[in-house]
This record gives structure tokens, C-alpha cells and sequence, in this order.
């Protein structure tokens, strides 16, 4: 989810800021303006966005293969 140029990271079917409160600037190679900038988060952000993707890849390895396309489709 994007706030102007700034965007948030998914966890647990949410869009959160990161509680650092930082972000980290996203460059265009060609010229470095910033094009947008993203979450820094924290470690304990990380693992529990590591823990919960853990908890849901046997859900998603058994989804049937058209099924997954239609979710990645959606999410483009």
C-alpha cells in the first residue's frame, strides 16, 4: 500500500509502517531521484513477518497451481 511516495509492508492481511519509523529512499539509477521510498523495519518486525509466511507456505504449496496464478494476477 502506497502513501504518496512512501510505502507500507504487508503482514497478517495488514499494511503497517514500521514502528522505527524510518524509511529507506528508493533511487532512479539514471539520474538517483527518489522514486519512492520503503519500510525500515525492525528485526522483530522481520521475524514475525518471517514467522507467519513460515506458518502459510504449506497452505500455499497444496493450493492448486491456477489458483496461485489468480492471487499473483491480483496482487500485479
Amino acid at each position: 500500500m502506497k502513501e504518496g511516495n512512501e510505502y507500507k509492508y504487508y503482514t497478517m492481511g495488514e499494511w503497517k509502517k514500521s514502528s522505527s519509523g524510518e524509511t529507506i529512499s528508493i533511487r532512479n539509477p539514471y539520474n538517483n531521484e527518489v522514486v519512492g521510498k520503503v519500510q525500515a523495519c525492525t528485526k522483530q518486525e522481520i521475524d514475525e513477518v518471517m514467522k507467519h509466511a513460515r506458518g502459510n507456505i504449506d497452505c500455499w504449496e497444496t493450493t492448486p497451481i491456477r489458483e496461485r496464478a489468480d492471487v499473483l494476477k491480483k496482487a500485479a
